[in-house]
């Protein structure tokens, strides 16, 4: 694997006054039910980067709360990373609005699809070899394992969004030797088989190569985001994979609870 290098700053969009958000029914707590509401208009792009959003009071106003409660909502999300509130200015969507999780299984699909896009995924290229190939970045698996490298795609109305090199345990997943993934991608399939019960998790930023700039339709050289993981079913090692993001417009935000999250 490629070694990490510095990234590129991020670039700011121009601010804009946001729209009112709409609460949500669910059994959660009013202050999660807040967070929760502001997340989507963020996460479907309704609220972009740098727009600003309504104030405490119009927030107030909006959701029938107190301000203390809007103000730990809105709390909350600046420490996740979704908001940057300045002193007398407000609050502000930050600088990137495609936020991905540490800790979860990522959804691709699932985050173009909620934007309104279309949703595709290209294979490039496939390759079926024993695990040796792959032994000093994947250890934990047994020497007479096969495995199946692939190299794909995730595209948004036809544009290329991220570049997948993924590796593949054939134990767990035989058919991935030959599985369509243009109407599901192999996070998907992978899930219909098994759970995802442990996984490890590395971030990190680096120049694209030329491969990868010409694939993403980036200039040369741009700056990637690079998600690496390996993640195990029970004992059993599934998959490693990386998923290799345009650097300028994605970053990752991590959410960890004890109690909620077991994935």
């Amino acid at each position: 694997m490629p070694k990490a290098r510095k990234k590129k700053p991020l670039s700011v969009r121009a601010k804009t006054q946001a729209k009112i958000v709409t609460l949500p029914d669910s059994g959660a707590s009013l202050v999660d039910r807040i967070e929760q509401a502001i997340h989507d208009k963020i996460a479907t792009g309704s609220w972009r980067a740098g727009d600003r959003i309504p104030n405490e009071m119009e927030l107030v106003e909006q959701f029938g709360a107190s301000r203390a409660t809007v103000n730990k909502a809105l709390s909350s999300l600046a420490a996740s990373g979704f908001l940057v509130r300045r002193r007398k200015a407000g609050s502000f969507v930050a600088p990137n609005t495609e936020m991905h999780s540490v800790f979860k299984t990522i959804d691709i699909r699932n985050e173009i699809e909620s934007k309104g896009q279309r949703y595709s995924f290209r294979l490039i290229d496939r390759v079926v070899q024993p695990s040796k190939e792959a032994s000093l970045y994947w250890p934990e698996l047994e020497a007479e394992s096969k495995i199946v490298a692939l190299t794909g795609v995730h595209c948004a109305d036809d544009v290329p969004q991220v570049l997948e090199e993924r590796l593949i345990n054939l134990a767990f997943f035989p058919e991935a030797a030959e599985a369509d993934f243009a109407l599901d991608p192999p996070s998907v399939q992978l899930l219909k088989i098994g759970p995802c019960t442990r996984l490890e998790n590395v971030i990190s930023a680096r120049l694209a190569e030329q491969f990868e700039a010409r694939i993403l339709r980036l200039p040369f050289p741009s700056a990637l985001l690079v998600s690496e993981r390996k993640t195990w079913s029970n004992r059993v090692p599934v998959t490693l994979f990386r998923l290799n993001y345009p650097g300028g417009s994605h970053s990752f935000v991590g959410h960890f609870s004890p109690v909620e999250h077991k994935y």
